[in-house]
């Protein structure tokens, strides 16, 4: 243990040494997109960059005091077909364990639960302007409901505005806005639509050239309609990210957040809103360049 310990001092202070931090200013070459945790960056893939990812989203507790566990497997295939014009197309999988939380059924199973594409559009890169601005919408069908574990008959249209910028190469800042209108139908209920009304935002510190450290904040607004007439409640998250490059075609990151306020709009005084929102969610993310 004590011997890990001096390694890892060792290792921390030649990456803070100077002909590091020059290093750093020199050249910025740092992935953006995934060092935010649930805040994506701007960044995409070069046109002859492939590359496969496969994101784990697992959330926990609910409100009633019982067991809830959900998780949402992603597996994704990643390109660009212009330096400005990248996209994702992906396979969705959940899997639910629910006993004894209120408002939903017991259950436990794992399930192929959807499809989608997502293109993101680079407005402004950071190669050319201090920040970079990007957009992507994310059509997505799903044949489980991710929540409650229940077949579903749902189409949901995520937009996402994404800013990021950089300073000397070591900090950096990252930003976004999210509109996600959904038109879902549940198996024995009558059809509903609503919408997640989200801004996040996150810093990271590269402590190496391929590893940074971070934080989290994230705000979101449920509403029972498309717009904001028809409000079901809120929740803001705080919480830590990382992220790794452990080879020139692999890399890992993650991200921990806990709900710290938030109010069902039906909940009376309660201090969290576990009722559209978990109290805590975590992601983990494994990238292979193709």
């Amino acid at each position: 243990m004590r011997r890990s310990v001096l390694i890892f001092l060792a290792w921390t202070t030649f990456c803070a040494s100077p002909a590091r931090a020059q290093e750093f200013e020199t050249k910025d070459d740092f992935d953006t997109k995934h060092i935010f945790g649930f805040t994506e960056g701007t960044a995409i893939n070069a046109p002859d960059e492939r590359e496969a990812e496969f994101v784990t989203t697992a959330h926990f507790l609910k409100r009633g005091g019982g067991l809830y566990r959900a998780a949402e497997q992603e597996a994704t295939a990643e390109g660009a077909l212009t330096q400005g014009l990248g996209y994702e197309l992906t396979l969705h999988g959940a899997a639910v364990q629910t006993r004894g939380a209120a408002g939903l059924d017991p259950l436990r199973q794992v399930n192929f639960s959807g499809l989608s594409v997502e293109p993101k559009f680079i407005v402004l890169s950071r190669d050319s302007a201090p920040i970079g601005l990007a957009v992507s919408l994310q059509p997505e069908w799903e044949r489980i409901d991710a929540v409650s574990g229940r077949g579903a008959r749902s189409f949901a249209l995520p937009a996402r505005l994404m800013a990021d910028a950089a300073w000397g190469g070591r900090f950096y800042a990252g930003a976004n806005l999210l509109y996600a209108p959904e038109w879902d139908r549940e198996a024995g209920a009558p059809a509903a639509r609503g919408a997640l009304f989200g801004a996040t935002g996150a810093l990271a510190w590269r402590l190496a050239p391929q590893i940074s450290l971070g934080g989290a904040v994230e705000a979101y607004a449920a509403t029972r309609s498309l717009g904001l007439g028809a409000p079901a409640g809120t929740a803001v998250y705080l919480g830590p990210t990382f992220f790794a490059r452990l080879a020139p075609n692999l890399f890992i990151a993650g991200a921990w957040s806990i709900q710290v306020g938030g109010r069902p709009v039906a909940g009376g005084l309660e201090d969290y809103n576990q009722t559209e929102f978990s109290r805590h969610k975590a992601r983990l993310t494994l990238g292979f360049a193709l």
